[in-house]
C-alpha cells in the first residue's frame, strides 16, 4: 500500500495524471479495507475474549 502511495505522489509532482488516478483508486480500495478489517478486529476481539466464543 505505501509504495502505490508513493506512486500517487510522484505521480503529483511529476504530472502523470495516469499514474495518479490508478495509484489512488489502488490506496482508496486498500485503505477501506484495512478499516474495514481494524473495525472488525475492534468489535469481534473482545467479545470473543470476554465471552470465550469463537469469532
Amino acid at each position: 500500500m505505501g509504495a502505490f502511495a508513493v506512486a500517487e505522489q510522484l505521480g503529483l509532482s511529476l504530472g502523470q495524471k495516469e499514474i495518479v488516478m490508478i495509484a489512488f483508486k489502488v490506496v482508496h480500495e486498500k485503505t477501506m479495507h484495512q478499516l474495514l478489517l481494524q473495525e472488525y478486529m475492534l468489535e469481534m476481539a473482545p467479545i470473543s475474549i470476554l465471552y470465550k466464543e469463537n469469532v
